[in-house]
């Protein structure tokens, strides 16, 4: 009979045991898939401002031969490759020695006018919860005009 009893405390002691896990798992479980997604997320955005940098250097660089909206902008988008270019914008302006802007805007880059390419790309979140929707970056190049 003692024998019976001790085997009946085991094989309950078990069954909380096991109700226990399931209660921890199900509260670890979130956070180890917020941080496992965090993470995920801030690669891939990191990414997306390397390719934007490499995007803006790109499009200064094509620039600087070719002086004109159409072509800088083409070279960007050609670059920054996967990015969702709805999400991706690009300015183009031209800066004299001095530092004022030049007269008629790219019409007046010349050989020593500086062209400045900047793009700004709207990072979308897998995981909004932790630190909103979308995270603005930017990145600006500039390129003496041969």
């Amino acid at each position: 009979m003692a024998r019976e009893i001790e085997l009946h405390q085991v094989r309950e002691g078990r069954r909380h045991k096991r109700g226990q896990a399931l209660v921890e798992f199900a509260l670890v479980v979130p956070i180890f898939l917020l941080i496992a997604f965090g993470t995920i997320d801030f690669g891939l955005a990191f990414n997306a401002a390397i390719t934007i940098s490499n995007a803006a250097r790109e499009g200064a660089r094509a620039g600087v031969t070719d002086p004109s909206a159409s072509t800088v902008t083409a070279r960007v988008r050609d670059t920054a490759g996967n990015l969702n270019d709805s999400n991706l914008t690009v300015t183009v302006s031209c800066k004299m020695p001095s530092g004022a802007a030049c007269s008629g805007g790219l019409s007046g880059a010349e050989t020593g006018t500086t062209l400045v390419v900047r793009v700004n790309y709207s990072y979308p979140m897998i995981t909004p919860i932790a630190f909103g929707t979308r995270i603005p970056l930017t990145s600006t190049a500039q390129m003496r005009v041969e």
